[in-house]
């Protein structure tokens, strides 16, 4: 009875064909056991091996379904084309947006809900091809960060997925107007404010092109000369309307509209009142994306905005504060105070800069203005309608490779490590400022990368990104597994820049890691014999061999030569024992195996017989 184990890698259907002597057997006969074809099916999926593809893992509209597919693969790349996946648990898909999980069920209908994912039940086989449809639909704008996983592993094209979703087309009912110009305003003073497209949902549209309409609406005859723009395309959603309204003298009220394509935006009534107002501190109001916070070491900035005790914005007609009149003060980790400038375009506006250089969100701007004293704002200091600002959130720069540094987690660092074992390495990731990095929807990732190179090549590498369960605090985990024993040059790069490596590491000049791997325990299994004299001689002749002790790795173990013991057992061409060694009067001078010099962790052995 002969034995022939096979191991096939690629599924299908296989014929069998044995010789024997040369002679092809005849396998066609129903009576032999072969005759029925070998039927090798796809194995387990693998997530290293399957993949995942379509439009719905980089972006969709707000509201509109999304699709991608999974198609599963054993980890030899055969196409799954039968088990369920799904049904049985192996497939997940998880997707967050804005700290919102999506519910995931398995169902034939495509998503529907707002924030649901669906994947089909039952996958689409084809012949070259098995795959599972997924849907999803979310109604809000924004990054969705998804993953996909067989069997708990993420897919590599998909760890993370993450999908920009922008928002449907304008929609006139959705879109609105902003601006304190709709406040009020005064006669023959050119005003503006501001249109924002959006769509349907509420969500703001990033992109120009929308035909909006601006006019007057029943303008009494008196008010004939006021003027009204066409809105002003910002290319970023928004629109700019200017009006003014004459005659100088007019107080009253005037009604302006926006449309479009024939459909109502807004309808908005806007007072005129009369000149030579002041202002009144308590509700002046502040504007803009410094009052959110920014990035450390960068010029935040924002905007005061004079107006008058009935909330009307001041303008060139009215008595007009200085910069002078306003106070900024930034506290928290780091404080400042900001430097307020009137606005050149608008001198009832005035421009606030700051900078902070440490990071966190317990930030508090306080702005405060000035009563008015006589004719000037010189009077006490009155806190202005929403002018205290908390929760501010200073965030870092970019990563800085030089301020940023790598770790060794494992006990002894680098230094004899057996081959095989993991090596641990955290990467903290700083700006320039030395502040962690902060991870959320305001910071962009890094991708750092670990190498491990011995003898010139490279012998095991690792990214490490966003996507890594390890980052907290600003940190990033990889482990390496060496198992080719030597010298080894430990190195973290961010982009081509090196990221030192601290002191759990001796380092070189650039601050690359060294360190050694040493072989691990023998396996007798591993070891090599070599040479002529291994497979016999003459009597009386020195038959010489090497004997290479390795680890599992086949990295070659210095061992002394005591530990190798060589016996010499006789047996005939059949295989059976005939006689011990002592009857042959075996080793005339024993057998010797010494420490072979001319090459290293070898023993040569000689033996005599």
């Amino acid at each position: 009875v002969v034995t022939a184990p096979y191991s096939p890698t690629r599924a299908g259907t296989y014929a069998l064909e044995i010789e024997v002597n040369g002679v092809m057997l005849d396998m066609t006969s129903p009576t032999r056991s072969a005759y029925t074809p070998i039927v090798v099916s796809a194995g387990t999926a693998s997530a290293v091996a399957s993949s995942v593809f379509g439009p719905g893992l980089t972006s969709a509209l707000a509201g509109q379904v999304a699709n991608f597919k999974v198609s599963p693969k054993d980890q030899y790349s055969n196409i799954r084309t039968a088990g369920n996946i799904a049904s049985n648990g192996q497939l997940a898909i998880a997707m967050t947006q804005g700290g919102v999980n999506f519910a995931v069920t398995l169902s034939n209908a495509n998503a529907a809900n707002d924030r649901v994912a669906t994947i089909k039940a039952i996958a689409l086989v084809g012949s070259t091809s098995s795959t599972f449809p997924v849907t999803y639909r979310t109604v809000h704008t924004g990054d969705i960060t998804g993953y996909v996983r067989i069997g708990g592993t993420a897919l590599t094209s998909a760890n993370p997925f993450v999908a920009t979703i922008i928002a449907s087309p304008v929609n006139a009912a959705g879109s609105g107007l902003t601006g304190d110009a709709l406040a009020g305003t005064v006669a023959n003073v050119p005003t503006s404010f501001t249109i924002q497209a959006r769509d349907v949902f509420g969500n703001d549209l990033s992109s120009g092109g929308t035909p909006f309409l601006a006019s007057f609406v029943n303008l009494p005859a008196g008010n004939a000369a006021s003027v009204i723009s066409s809105p002003v395309d910002n290319q970023d959603g928004t629109y700019t309307v200017t009006f003014t309204v004459k005659p100088d003298t007019f107080v009253g009220s005037v009604n302006i509209q926006v449309t479009l394509n024939g459909q109502l935006v807004e309808l908005v009534t806007i007072n005129v009142v009369g000149g030579n107002r002041n202002m009144d501190p308590a509700r002046a109001t502040a504007h803009g994306e410094g009052l959110l916070g920014g990035q450390a070491g960068v010029v935040q900035t924002f905007t005061i905005v004079a107006k008058d005790l009935n909330g009307i914005q001041l303008t060139s007609a009215d008595n007009l504060p200085t910069a002078a009149a306003f106070t900024v003060v930034i506290s928290g980790p780091e404080s400042t105070t900001g430097v307020v400038a009137v606005d050149p375009s608008n001198r009832a506006q005035f421009n606030v800069a700051y900078q902070v250089d440490s990071t966190g969100s317990g930030y508090t701007i306080t702005i405060q203005a000035r009563a008015l004293v006589g004719s000037t704002y010189t009077g006490a200091l009155t806190v202005i309608s929403g002018g205290v600002v908390t929760g501010v959130t200073i965030r870092p720069g970019p990563t800085a490779p030089a301020q940023s540094f790598a770790s060794f987690l494992t006990p002894g660092g680098a230094n004899n490590v057996v081959a095989g074992s993991t090596l641990e390495i955290v990467v903290t990731a700083r700006d320039q400022f030395d502040n962690r990095q902060l991870y959320g929807a305001l910071y962009l990732d890094d991708v750092f990368r670990v190498s491990g190179e011995t003898s010139g090549s490279t012998a095991l590498t690792a990214t490490i990104s966003q996507t890594d369960l390890q980052r907290v605090n600003g940190q990033y985990g990889a482990f390496l597994v060496p198992t080719v024993a030597g010298s080894y040059v430990y190195a973290v790069y961010l982009a081509l820049a090196i990221v030192p490596f601290d002191n759990t590491a001796n380092t070189n000049a650039d601050g690359q890691a060294l360190g050694t791997v040493v072989p691990g325990p023998l396996d007798v299994n591993h070891t090599l014999l070599t040479g002529q004299g291994r497979l016999g001689g003459q009597v009386k002749e020195v038959l010489n061999f090497r004997v290479y002790p390795q680890d599992q790795y086949d990295n070659v173990i210095d061992l002394a030569p005591s530990a190798c013991q060589v016996t010499l057992t006789v047996v005939s061409g059949a295989g059976v024992f005939v006689g011990p060694v002592s009857d042959f009067a075996a080793a005339e001078s024993g057998t010797i195996c010494e420490t072979d010099p001319s090459c290293s962790g070898s023993l040569g052995c000689h033996l005599k017989v």
